[in-house]
């Protein structure tokens, strides 16, 4: 139980990073890629 809680608390920590700067998703492979898809569901800003 107490491993759950602490991957949810360090879950935490990326969607605060890309909350602070949203050119993350620019930059980072990983987010562009979810960006990207996300684009089929009506997301087209990082705002």
């Amino acid at each position: 139980m107490a491993l759950l809680d602490m991957v949810g608390v360090a879950s935490i920590m990326p969607f605060m990073a890309v909350l602070a700067n949203p050119g993350l998703v620019e930059t980072n492979a990983l987010l562009n890629s979810t960006f990207t898809a996300a684009n089929r569901f009506g997301i087209t800003t990082t705002q």
